[in-house]
């Protein structure tokens, strides 16, 4: 009996699926939808390059959960064009989606989170002529708050309006100042957050550091480094934040300085950029 072969022939054809190139990998999608918002801009398709520009941040995805059970509801915020602005920095700086973080605050107020009385910004950066936001909600999420806004109002106190949650979790999440006492948050890896807290600690003031490096910044006693590429979500590991309490000169000062650098760097610059450089100036890298 002859013995059966125990390999196919050469001639046998392939049955495996043939690769088209290559398969994007997890941590390839991300630069390739840069490329792709990059491409469509090219095109002129503006539109669809910030649809792919959402998508492309960290926590974009929650984007894509509305669409197969309920469609998003816009909602339009009216605050000041300093606020506006800020909180879209804010947005930009920290890999933030909006849209997404105003459904965390509907999620908050279900879950027994009240927010304080919104108090009208006052002078300085906070106030200035008014502008409307624009967000989108989960549009379920938004008709339970609407229905639990009178009990959540006979709770407080006070009456609580959408706008009341969600600028003030925003501004608090992204810590822009609203003309109250607020704090700037610094995105960073985990090993430096760590190591400017256990300065902190050991009895060093941060907020002093900031506003002497703001001061030196303006005076051109300091010349401020160009910054290193880090955060922006912040490119891989461990992240936490640090929360700096700033004067209003200081936070105005930064908003002032921040474009000028962008142009001297080349590179874009956020206030939250200059404070953390200021604090590796001072306070240096933490040991490898």
């Amino acid at each position: 009996m002859a013995t059966a072969p125990t390999r196919r022939p050469e001639s046998y054809p392939d049955q495996r699926r043939p690769t088209k190139g290559s398969r994007p990998m997890a941590g390839m999608i991300r630069p390739h939808l840069a490329e792709t918002v990059q491409v469509l801009k090219e095109a002129g398709r503006y539109d669809l390059a910030t649809t792919m520009a959402e998508l492309g941040k960290p926590r974009g995805y929650l984007l894509l959960q509305r669409t197969d059970t309920v469609s998003p509801s816009p909602i339009s915020l009216t605050t000041t064009k300093a606020i506006k602005d800020e909180l879209r920095e804010a947005e930009t700086e920290m890999d933030k989606v909006l849209d997404s973080l105003a459904d965390d605050a509907y999620r908050r107020v279900l879950s027994g989170w009240l927010p304080p009385k919104w108090q009208k910004p006052g002078r300085g950066r906070a106030g200035g002529p008014p502008a409307v936001l624009q967000v989108q909600v989960d549009s379920e999420l938004r008709q339970q708050v609407q229905e639990a806004l009178p009990a959540l109002s006979k709770k407080a106190g006070y009456t609580v309006r959408e706008s009341n949650i969600l600028l003030t979790y925003l501004c608090d999440e992204l810590g822009v100042h609203r003309g109250v006492e607020a704090a700037m948050p610094l995105l960073l890896p985990l090993p430096v957050r760590d190591h400017f807290v256990a300065a902190r600690e050991s009895g060093t003031d941060l907020n002093q550091l900031v506003d002497t490096g703001v001061r030196r910044l303006l005076d051109g006693s300091w010349e401020m480094p160009r910054p290193a590429r880090a955060p922006k979500g912040t490119r891989g590991g461990e992240t936490g934040k640090l929360y700096v309490d700033l004067k209003d000169d200081v936070r105005d000062a930064l908003h002032e300085l921040a474009p000028r650098l962008s142009e001297k760097f080349g590179v874009r610059v956020f206030p939250g950029t200059i404070v953390r450089v200021i604090l590796t100036d001072r306070l240096g890298e933490p040991a490898a």
